[in-house]
């Protein structure tokens, strides 16, 4: 099926690693031009290589390309794939709005935001401390809002936009040791079905998904034994790998979703069967 997604362009936080690096990656095979933002420059860059690598041309030779009078829109040589890395606390306003200013000086416009930046600390709610809070719900939840807010008003002007933000099982349906980061993520699902119904108007679809256990740099403190016991709680006896997740990420970036939006979308083996 043809996504009808080439030479739209994205921004993808988080892309660094896991499931934003793969969602980045996977876009870039359906010839979206990527914005790479993570927190990390070299891994941002990373990504970006390896988009490259898998036959999306330069900022620099896809420039050289531009007719004169272009300025440093870098739309890719014969419609392939370029991308640009862009280093960002999703936490700092001002770095997410410079992270969006350069997807949109490189490509001059902005059709997909794909919230993926977050961490998850665990713990026992009740062994934590109030300061510790603040990073999960300074990342995934305040992240996400900044992210939304910097974006929406580009997508706006043009009357078009695709925004899929993640949430978790755990603000779903709820998780042991995992209170705060469940109350981040339950605020993202909230959040996610508010904007839809305000941004609906300027045809934007705004959309979360919701995975499970997924193994990715989070959740590297999983040994086989404990990836073993915790499979055991999912019906298709795994645990999830990016690409689950990004499968469907992509396919709600793509106009096959145009009447789809303010949903939450369970991507868990099974786990919670709601």
């Amino acid at each position: 099926m043809d996504l009808l997604l080439r030479d739209k362009v994205a921004l993808v936080t988080g892309a660094g690693s896991g499931i934003g690096r793969t969602t980045a990656l996977m876009l870039a095979e359906e010839g979206v031009r990527i914005g790479c933002a993570d927190l990390f420059k070299e891994r941002a860059e990373e990504t970006v290589e390896m988009i490259r690598a898998r036959g999306g041309p330069a900022p620099e030779e896809a420039k050289a390309a531009q007719p004169r009078g272009e300025g440093r829109k870098a739309k890719g040589i014969s419609g392939e794939t370029t991308a640009i890395a862009s280093v960002c606390d999703v936490t700092n306003y001002g770095q997410v709005a410079q992270a969006v200013a350069d997807t949109l000086v490189a490509f001059g416009r902005l059709d997909i935001l794909v919230n993926s930046a977050g961490v998850s600390a665990g713990g026992l709610f009740m062994e934590t401390e109030p300061e510790s809070w603040s990073l999960e719900i300074g990342i995934n939840l305040v992240g996400t809002m900044n992210c939304c807010h910097a974006a929406a008003p580009h997508m706006i002007t043009k009357g078009y936009g695709k925004i899929v933000n993640i949430a978790s099982d755990a603000g779903r349906v709820g998780e042991k040791r995992l209170s705060v980061y469940g109350a981040s993520k339950g605020g993202v699902l909230g959040f996610t079905k508010c904007l839809a119904l305000e941004l609906a108007r300027y045809k934007i679809n705004v959309n979360v998904v919701s995975p499970g256990v997924v193994k990715s740099p989070m959740t590297s403190f999983l040994t086989e034994d404990l990836e073993k016991e915790w499979a055991k709680f999912y019906p298709l006896r795994r645990l999830g790998v990016p690409e689950d997740v990004a499968n469907m990420i992509v396919f709600l970036c793509s106009d096959r979703t145009s009447w789809m939006t303010g949903q939450t979308v369970s991507i868990d083996g099974g786990f919670s069967r709601i």
